[in-house]
């Protein structure tokens, strides 16, 4: 968990932001996250891709526990791995695969759901308003047969 003002300056050029809309995407200085959490995954005794899983519950546990706080938490899986690394003086037998990013949100995102098939890029219009399309459950979501 990286906290330290100085250490969060060196990390936030190593991860990308909103690709999608950068670089209007990129946090300003006062958006910044106050928190950065890099889950580390322990290449000696993690085989296979079934550390997957534990990455993706722990991201959302620790999301859902931010959120209860009035934090919110952004899942970031692309940045400089090497970089990253570096700066926090992380051991080669462990891989940093995930950032969380945590801080006080200032927007209020619209989500909306599409059609099977439709773009799920992300968009700001000219309002400044972030719209997040988001694939219907019954899309995704297939019970009994496919």
């Amino acid at each position: 968990i990286a906290v330290d003002d100085a250490l969060r300056e060196k990390i936030f050029p190593n991860v990308r932001w909103a690709r999608y809309i950068a670089p209007e995407g990129n946090p300003k200085n006062n958006e910044r996250p106050v928190a950065y959490i890099i889950i580390l995954v322990n290449k000696e005794i993690s085989f296979g891709s079934f550390f997957k899983y534990d990455v993706g519950a722990s991201a959302e546990n620790i999301t859902l526990a931010a959120l209860e706080e009035g934090i919110g938490c952004c899942w970031i899986g692309s940045f400089n791995r090497v970089k990253i690394q570096n700066i926090l003086k992380i051991t080669k037998e462990y891989r940093a695969d995930l950032v969380l990013a945590l801080g006080y949100p200032l927007e209020n995102p619209e989500y909306y759901d599409i059609e099977k098939g439709k773009s799920i890029k992300y968009y700001k219009d000219t309002w400044g308003v972030l719209h997040i399309p988001k694939r219907k459950l019954a899309d995704i979501v297939h019970i009994d047969y496919f």
